[in-house]
């Protein structure tokens, strides 16, 4: 339990001051919204909540959770997709590194693929939803590749070499996410905004989920032995 507050209370300050930074230092900074900060971050609480296992009527929770996240990412889907794009990218590297070990996020994934695919086909018969799978949401596509390449490997390194401290503490993460945001300028002025600002509200969707966790942990709704990042 110790290590996991340290792991989770300490990567919320690094991760805060992280943000801090290349907000501050970096003059080209995204546009982003309040709406749409509090929707990431409860998305970034949402894998935490879900594995809690000490509370009363769980499966109530755990619907309830999931109908709030569904309704918050469809009003999001009238900006952009970045949403789908963060889902995808925590999804497929879950995946990749071996993490989709309970049935209800197994489920879940299939779920998204699903809304997903519905989405698509929807947009070839109703030109309101068009715009998003349009050219500049594709956009999205360079950095859905690149960051699922990193979090599939931050997860392997915390799934198979837990006895490694950096790698169990994520700090790694905050690594992949610097060579990211120092990657992007390669592209057009265009492109990197829209890459810059996907990447922002997936480091506020993490930082939520540790502060969540670490709260989980220290108030002890959360007793596993190990959570499932």
């Amino acid at each position: 339990r110790a290590d996991r507050l340290a792991k989770y209370g300490w990567g919320t300050v690094r991760l805060t001051a992280w943000l801090v930074l290349l907000l501050t230092v970096d003059g080209a900074r995204p546009s982003i919204t309040w709406l749409r900060v509090l929707t990431f971050a409860y998305a970034g609480t949402i894998g935490a909540t879900l594995n809690v296992e000490a509370v009363r009527h769980r499966a109530a929770l755990q619907a309830t959770i999931v109908l709030l996240a569904i309704l918050l990412f469809l009003n999001d889907l009238r900006v952009d997709t970045a949403c789908l794009f963060y889902l995808g990218k925590t999804g497929f590297g879950d995946l990749l590194a071996g993490k989709l070990d309970t049935l209800l996020f197994r489920a879940l994934f299939v779920l998204f693929l699903l809304i997903v695919a519905a989405l698509y086909l929807a947009s070839l018969s109703f030109p309101s939803l068009a715009p998003l799978f349009s050219g500049d949401q594709v956009a999205y596509l360079r950095i859905l590749l690149i960051h699922t390449l990193f979090q599939s490997l931050c997860e392997i390194g915390d799934n198979y070499f837990e006895h490694i401290t950096i790698l169990r503490h994520r700090y790694t993460y905050e690594l992949s996410c610097l060579l990211v945001w120092l990657a992007i300028p390669i592209g057009t002025p265009a492109t990197a905004m829209l890459e810059r600002r996907v990447l922002m509200y997936d480091m506020v969707a993490c930082l939520a989920y540790r502060a969540c966790n670490a709260v989980l942990k220290y108030s002890r709704l959360d007793r596993r032995s190990k959570a499932t990042d």
